[in-house]
């Protein structure tokens, strides 16, 4: 069962359970389950019964959010600045290649991610509701 079934049933999943049919460690499944806690996309229940579970309905939870919120974008714009060495800015800042790649990138990650839902990932299959723009 995943957390679009379990919401739609009422249900709750434990961490053992998730881990378990994941085939991820118990202490990794609790890491990724408290930062999605913590980015407002799921609750928990303590006790018996208790478990995490969705906060809203699957088809009001964006995958591009979830994956920001579980490690960012791939390109952030004050990149340049958090990996510039000792520098205050990057070296190659005036004529960056690496820098145009990345914004190219997460362009294309950004529009093939738009508007897909939860809902659209526990489904049979996905459909990017954009044409993906490979002239960025």
């Amino acid at each position: 069962m995943n957390f679009a079934d379990a919401f739609n049933s009422g249900k709750t999943l434990t961490i053992p359970e998730i881990s378990n049919k994941e085939k991820i460690p118990e202490h990794t499944v609790a890491k990724i389950l408290r930062e999605l806690r913590i980015g407002g996309f799921l609750v928990s229940e303590r006790g018996h019964t208790g478990g995490y579970s969705l906060s809203r309905p699957p088809d009001d939870i964006l995958i591009a959010d979830v994956l920001h919120s579980l490690g960012g974008k791939l390109y952030e714009v004050d990149m340049c600045s958090k990996f510039a060495g000792y520098n205050e800015t990057c070296i190659h800042n005036r004529n960056c290649k690496i820098r145009n790649l990345w914004e190219i990138l997460q362009k294309a990650v950004d529009s093939a991610l738009a508007g897909i839902t939860l809902k659209d990932l526990a489904g049979n299959s996905i459909k990017s509701r954009n044409k993906i723009d490979m002239d960025l």
